[in-house]
């Protein structure tokens, strides 16, 4: 593991960082009608570290 990875993983509650996928996903669902009735919203793909 990197230098950089090693002190930043820590800093994530899910201790992984996100892949491509996870995110190519969330942006699939955000393109879609699912989310029809949602508005203005910022969606924050971060495994958590926003709220920790």
């Amino acid at each position: 593991m990197g230098r950089r990875r090693s002190r930043y993983l820590p800093q994530i509650p899910l201790r992984r960082q996100g892949s491509p996928d996870e995110i190519a996903q969330a942006i699939a669902w955000v393109a879609s009608d699912a989310p029809g009735f949602m508005t203005g919203q910022v969606i924050t793909i971060d495994g958590g570290r926003s709220l920790s």
